[in-house]
């Protein structure tokens, strides 16, 4: 691969079989490619690794294109983290590859940008870790363990900005692998305090191994950012709406809250210097049947979501933000109490988001505002605006 690179070859084909670890190491764009298949399960060169060394390896972070098709790479770990692939860079595609692995973290990211299309993804755990930022599109994602993450990940800080460790899943399914019991999936997990994930799945099928909150219960604590548009399956929000409503923080989106996540947007907000709204090394035909899955999906949608959305708040409150439109029979609200938003609010309720807000005892601890239907256009814009008295980040960040 070194020799290709520095060659200048910008393709090259693999034939049949079996391969030890494949790594990119230089700077040069690269496609590598094997037999034609018409499915995944077709593919007839396999790049097999088994430890801690992912079986694909891109080690520099100044690569910037390397494109991946009909391959499968396969970790055998029997524990631990044992990625599929480890990469660093931008622009990373795989279309019609399997990332298979045996133990935790089968796509395994330092910062870059990624999409993995019409490809199968499995793991016992963690399946996407450390600081992706991916969109995954026509694929097939399974995890193999009870109580496993799909993202586990965290964000950081880069020259005094925060960014989000993201992934979209469009267009996919999340299922159980056959002949296994697999239950209380998450959706995501923040790795640690710091939070800063997004995590947003569309159109997508999520199967009944899905835990019923949608994402993990650390997840309301910190500054996250997850949402389902337009899923469905027994693990969807559609078929968990009671228990994601109160007491999880994944929340359904509406046709606009969901159009912040196109693929040229993702991108745009990755890690810096690797945020880049260019989309042109994408392949042309999967960019346009992302983009016209997406306005489908859009225009299809109801007008607004017939849930209750949520905007959950962490951070601290300034001192002089006491003050409350609700009865005054109301108790101050205890760390992870719920306050209620509702145009037509009744007794312990608020009129408006910034009501809410000045509810809440300088704590710094976690709550959860719920708003109800009809609410939400105008408490979005009211707790806008209170936003540089507010040190706290609420779940549509981006």
């Amino acid at each position: 691969m070194s020799y290709a690179q520095n060659s200048g070859v910008p393709s090259v084909v693999v034939a049949a079989g079996t391969y030890s670890t494949l790594t990119v190491a230089g700077t040069q764009t690269v496609t590598i490619v094997g037999p034609t298949a018409t499915a995944v399960s077709d593919n007839s060169v396999v790049i097999a690794s088994s430890g801690t060394v992912g079986s694909l390896v891109i080690g520099s972070n100044s690569i910037k294109g390397a494109t991946f098709r009909n391959l499968n790479f396969t970790n055998t770990a029997a524990s631990g983290v044992g990625p599929a692939v480890a990469v660093r860079g931008s622009n990373i595609a795989f279309y019609g590859c399997a990332l298979v692995s045996s133990a935790q973290g089968v796509y395994s990211a330092s910062y870059g940008t990624a999409l993995i299309a019409d490809s199968y993804i499995e793991g016992t755990d963690k399946l996407f870790y450390n600081y992706p930022t991916a969109y995954i599109f026509r694929s097939t994602i399974v995890p193999t363990m009870s109580g496993a993450s799909i993202l586990y990940s965290k964000g950081a800080t880069i020259s005094g900005v925060t960014y989000n460790s993201s992934i979209v899943v469009d267009s996919s399914s999340v299922a159980a692998k056959s002949g296994l019991a697999t239950n209380n999936v998450y959706l995501a997990t923040p790795n640690g305090a710091t939070g800063y994930v997004t995590a947003i799945y569309r159109n997508s099928s999520l199967g009944s191994l899905i835990a019923t909150s949608g994402v993990y219960s650390t997840a309301c604590s910190v500054a996250t950012n997850f949402g389902e548009f337009e899923t469905t399956g027994a693990g969807s929000y559609a078929n968990n709406a009671a228990s994601r409503g109160s007491t999880s923080c994944d929340y359904a989106l509406s046709a606009s809250q969901v159009s912040a996540y196109t693929i040229d947007q993702v991108y745009s907000k990755a890690f810096s210097p690797y945020g880049n709204s260019d989309t042109t090394w994408v392949d042309s035909g999967v960019l346009a049947a992302i983009q016209s899955y997406d306005s489908a999906q859009v225009a299809a949608a109801p007008s607004s979501t017939s849930s209750s959305s949520s905007i959950a708040s962490t951070g601290t409150v300034s001192a002089s933000s006491t003050t409350s439109t609700a009865s005054a029979t109301c108790a101050t609200p205890t760390p992870g109490a719920t306050l209620v938003v509702s145009l037509n609010a009744t007794s312990c309720q608020y009129s408006n988001v910034s009501s809410a807000i000045h509810a809440l005892p300088n704590d710094s601890q976690a709550y959860t505002i719920l708003i109800k239907p009809g609410t939400l256009q105008r408490a979005t814009q009211r707790y806008s605006q209170r936003q540089s008295d507010l040190d706290r980040r609420d779940v549509f960040r981006q």
